[in-house]
């Protein structure tokens, strides 16, 4: 399964998917467990389920972060100009 997400935040449906099929194992290992907290077998797999769709997204965010730290300068030997400069645009974004 291709499971893809944008770096926004979005899952695409094969993704969803397959958050669903692993949520759906879940629940039919937690509906064969005895639990004494008093909560639901329908709440306990909504909150697998959000927990396990936030780790993801969090695993997401960590490696495009990863990527755009290792990204480097916008070009070889550049220092980026500061913020007020060209009404904040990049100096490769300014017409000259």
């Amino acid at each position: 399964m291709p499971c893809i997400f944008s770096h926004l935040g979005e899952f695409s449906p094969v993704a969803l998917r397959a958050v669903d099929v692993i949520t759906l194992a879940y629940k039919a290992t937690a509906a064969q467990r005895v639990f004494e907290d008093g909560i639901s077998l329908k709440r306990r797999t909504a909150m697998f389920r959000t927990r396990f769709k936030d780790a993801l997204m969090c695993a997401n965010a960590a490696g495009f972060g990863h990527t755009l730290s290792v990204a480097g300068q916008p070009r070889a030997g550049r220092v980026m100009p500061s913020l007020d400069a060209n009404c904040g645009f990049p100096d490769w974004e300014v017409l000259y």
